[in-house]
């Protein structure tokens, strides 16, 4: 073989070998397709909603999931906006921090600075309590609901009327009624409403266009996410639709956006594009610690936000469909893979099956109302196999060591043994996680009462279970 063949036929080869070598993926691949396949098993269990991850400050999942108008059959895009909730507080306590940063106010400013004729229980009151929820309101302070009538002049009455559950600065008790007064006070100090202060001095620095409002124009129908799995109210469950805010909800809830809206949010904020960096320190944890906030409403729309600012790693997650998967569960679950764990869902299918179970007994597809149906079902079947998946998927692991596997499935025979076929009579929950039940046989007309309690961390699995009977 000549030099010039040898040459040619070498660089035919190398030409090949270079064009079909393969390609390893990148760690960023693999955890983006990690993502990706949990959150899609999360919509065949029910969730629909927007999702964007960050890891080091690149944005690595940014997608819309299911539909945002079932109706219509419209897909939740990437830019869909939602009901955030609570979310809405964090703008306002940066309100704050702004007219402080300005000037106009400070922190240590008592009640009495800003409204006439402040009970006495309340005169030292300061708005740092309000932002640390340490006055001892109550956390409402409307009578029916987030869309009450109400002004803000009777807003500012009915909260200042509450007696104290506790002497200001004693404990941490959650009050969207403080966070109104906060809004009030916004007003008060910048002589422009709340919402305009708002748009002007956080969301235009920010590049937060699309932010807003319940009932603003800066959506079409289209784009704003319909809520399901919730109540109604009005010509059609949304945003778009849904009257404008009264003080029943201004300060505490009421804002509308996305999830690449509320990234922008954090971003402007590391720029100091908001506020001052002596200003932001107010917003974060002193020693850099992991933070999360979340919001959600009666509608069927939660949202999250997690945020690790030392690693520069964010979840932001919004859902319309809150009972099936909510935005703060999936977040959860997405912060435990960023960190290279397993989550603690392993099968997000299973709260759809949970919630099926769910409606059959006319329970809320709630964490107590999933467990209490599976319960329930659980009573009524003689089914070992059944039984046993029961006490291996619902108990803590804690609980289930009290006893023997052999003891527990003769525990629950023995109880459909003397039951038989039942009914449930009521379902009441006595605090967030837990809950009782009055069931009665359906042969002999037996009663029994059943109690028990959740673990307050997801996926809330049941660690204490005990059964009463009912004396005639």
């Amino acid at each position: 073989m000549t030099r010039k063949r040898y040459a040619l036929f070498t660089f035919i080869i190398l030409f090949f070998t270079s064009q079909f070598r393969p390609t390893l993926a990148s760690p960023e691949d693999n955890l983006r397709k990690k993502l990706d396949s949990y959150i899609l098993t999360a919509v065949k269990a029910g969730f629909s909603g927007a999702v964007l991850v960050a890891k080091g400050g690149k944005v690595i999942v940014h997608n819309g999931y299911g539909l945002a108008d079932r109706e219509k059959n419209i897909p939740v895009k990437k830019d869909t906006v939602f009901d955030i909730g609570s979310i809405t507080k964090r703008f306002t306590k940066a309100a704050i921090l702004k007219l402080e940063e300005q000037g106009k106010l400070k922190r240590s400013d008592p009640l009495t600075t800003f409204f006439d004729d402040v009970p006495v229980d309340k005169v030292g009151v300061t708005i740092e309590h309000l932002l640390k929820h340490t006055v001892g309101l109550h956390e409402y302070h409307d009578t029916k609901g987030d869309f009450e009538e109400m002004d803000r002049e009777k807003a500012v009455k009915t909260i200042l009327n509450q007696k104290l559950r506790f002497k200001p600065g004693d404990r941490v008790a959650y009050s969207n009624s403080g966070y109104t007064l906060l809004a009030v006070i916004i007003e008060l100090v910048s002589e422009q409403s709340y919402q305009s202060f708002l748009k002007e001095n956080l969301f235009k620095p920010a590049g937060m266009n699309r932010t807003g409002f319940y009932r603003d124009s800066l959506w079409k129908e289209d784009e704003v996410a319909v809520g399901y799995e919730g109540k109604t109210i009005g010509k059609k469950n949304s945003p778009y639709y849904w009257p404008h805010m009264t003080w029943a909800l201004v300060g505490g809830g009421g804002m509308v956006s996305s999830v690449g809206e509320l990234y922008k949010w954090i971003q402007a904020l590391e720029a100091n594009k908001v506020l001052s960096e002596k200003a932001k320190e107010n917003m974060y944890d002193p020693q850099g610690r992991p933070m999360a906030y979340a919001g959600g409403n009666d509608f069927g729309f939660s949202a999250v936000v997690f945020e690790f600012p030392v690693e520069m790693n964010y979840i932001i997650v919004a859902t319309n469909a809150h009972d099936n998967m909510s935005a703060p569960s999936l977040g959860k679950q997405i912060s435990l893979i960023l960190k290279g764990e397993e989550p603690q869902i392993k099968r997000p299918d299973e709260l759809k099956e949970r919630s099926a179970i769910a409606r059959k007994w006319g329970l809320p597809n709630s964490p107590t109302g999933r467990r209490a149906s599976v319960i329930l079902e659980t009573v009524n079947r003689q089914d070992l196999d059944y039984v046993r998946q029961f006490i291996e998927e619902n108990l803590t692991p804690s609980f289930i060591s009290q006893f023997s596997m052999e003891e527990h499935l003769s525990f629950f025979i023995k109880i459909h043994d003397d039951m038989g076929e039942i009914e449930l009579l009521g379902a009441k929950k006595t605090s967030e996680f837990k809950a009782e039940l009055l069931i009665q046989s359906k042969n002999s007309g037996r009663s029994l009462r059943i109690f028990f309690e959740l673990e307050a961390e997801e996926p809330h699995r049941i660690s204490g279970l005990s059964f009463k009977e009912e004396l005639e």
